[in-house]
């Protein structure tokens, strides 16, 4: 762990990030992190044990919700608030976990995701970083008119394939694998686990150019979509591999995820390319500095 950062109560499962903060009165809430994730929400069965007070909150989308406040943590098994944020939403359906933490709980702050170490943190107040060993990347985000951040989905590039693409990053990109992916991979990780997402016509033109390349068709559950297997991704100037991208329809990112970036996305990238990075991510300044 770098020595600025606040070190956080992680488990790194299947290439994803869960969070274990546990409460002043005693109650451990397992929080699932999303970059790519829009919200930060909390069940109501943990907010009724708590005893949270709620409130009605008016959202951007002019949509009223019950929010309530961020829980206080115990010293030495606490997480952040929000930077901007602080109120947690109450939903009952989170798929992973009891909390959900999505880019509204990233914004403003210097993270440290290191896949390699399994440990992540979070630099504290004005406190400096060392990024010795780290190749540089710029980050982008959607500005308003004026140049103000409208949200905080990084958008990050990454060359394949010959070809430089740009894409979302994407901590809690996931895949829900059949039994025949499951029965293929054969490698006794989980069902659920960490991915990277690519448009159909990517996928398709990747397919065309290389048929060595692996395919599992039928590959997850969630979508019925194929997986392929890429031998190398390069970001920030480091080539790691191979690295299995789930296909999805191109206007998931062309239309829908692409209407919250600065520019038009090809897909994410998530845990089948992070695992092989320790991760310095630079909300402020948006930079990310890899080190493989």
């Amino acid at each position: 762990m770098n020595a600025a950062f606040i070190k956080l109560p992680a488990k790194f499962q299947s290439d994803r990030i869960f969070l274990y903060p546990v409460t002043e009165s005693g109650n451990q809430i397992e929080f699932y992190t999303d970059t790519g994730g829009g919200g930060m929400f909390l069940s109501p069965d943990v907010s009724n044990d708590l005893d949270l007070p709620t409130n009605k909150k008016v959202m951007e989308d002019g949509e009223v919700r019950t929010v309530v406040p961020f829980p206080i943590f115990r010293e030495g098994s606490s997480i952040p608030s929000g930077a901007q944020v602080r109120d947690l939403i109450l939903i009952s359906d989170i798929p992973w976990g009891k909390g959900f933490l999505g880019q509204p709980w990233f914004s403003d702050r210097v993270w440290l995701l290191d896949y390699v170490n399994k440990e992540m943190g979070y630099l504290s107040g004005t406190s400096s970083y060392d990024t010795s060993g780290f190749t540089c990347t710029n980050i982008w985000f959607k500005e308003n008119q004026t140049g103000k951040r409208e949200n905080s989905f990084p958008r990050i590039q990454a060359k394949i394939d010959g070809e430089t693409l740009d894409f979302l990053f994407d901590t809690g990109a996931t895949v829900n694998l059949t039994d025949h992916a499951l029965e293929t991979l054969n490698n006794g990780d989980e069902v659920f686990r960490g991915t990277s997402f690519i448009t159909r016509s990517i996928f398709e033109k990747w397919r065309l150019r290389h048929p060595e390349w692996v395919v599992i068709e039928n590959a997850d559950r969630y979508a019925n979509e194929a997986m392929i297997q890429v031998p190398k991704v390069e970001v920030a100037g480091l080539q790691v591999g191979p690295v299995w991208f789930t296909r999805r329809n191109d206007a998931n990112f062309h239309e829908n995820m692409s209407q919250w970036m600065d520019k038009r996305i090809e897909g994410a990238l998530g845990g089948s390319v992070f695992k092989y990075f320790t991760i310095i991510i630079d909300y402020p300044n948006a930079k990310a500095f890899f080190k493989c």
